[in-house]
């Protein structure tokens, strides 16, 4: 048991089977060690993931310490992004972040029109546009659609 955490004297420290306490306590530092890998850590602690999952619903602090380690997971997975940016230049990785963190400028694979009303705001994509105006099928029929779609805009302000 432990084998792959950091420091196996966190598990061989305790006398006998482990109590649900215990391996609670150990359950977050268990998972930074296997790299965030939540089934190796459940067979290390020998649980099964639904008691894993139930932890999560029902205490909210090993919830929280759980969160808290998936935003480390996060800033550490994006330390790396940003290395192959800045220092390896790798254009996959240039290419994801203006995907994922310039869609304001551009960078997007398909485009969504957004309307605004006072209580929420909602994507209208192309691909509705799109399917609307095939069901249409004519000329008319497509411009009229646009019509119904700028009506549609304009109501919702």
């Amino acid at each position: 048991m432990g084998k792959n955490a950091k420091n196996d004297n966190d598990l061989d420290k305790f006398k006998g089977p482990l109590t649900t306490k215990q391996k609670k306590r150990l359950f977050p530092e268990l998972l930074r060690a296997n790299w965030w890998n939540i089934t190796q850590t459940c067979r290390e602690l020998n649980i099964d993931r639904s008691t894993y999952h139930r932890w999560i619903r029902t205490d909210k602090k090993f919830r929280q310490k759980i969160e808290d380690l998936q935003e480390e997971e996060k800033d550490l997975v994006e330390a790396i992004a940003r290395k192959k940016i800045l220092k390896d230049q790798d254009k996959t990785m240039i290419i994801f972040f203006l995907k994922t963190k310039a869609k304001d400028r551009g960078y997007v694979e398909r485009q969504e029109m957004r309307y605004e009303t006072e209580q929420t705001q909602s994507p209208l994509s192309f691909d509705l546009i799109r399917s609307l105006l095939v069901k249409r099928g004519t000329l008319d029929k497509i411009i009229e659609a646009g019509q119904e779609l700028e009506k549609i805009k304009r109501e919702s302000k």
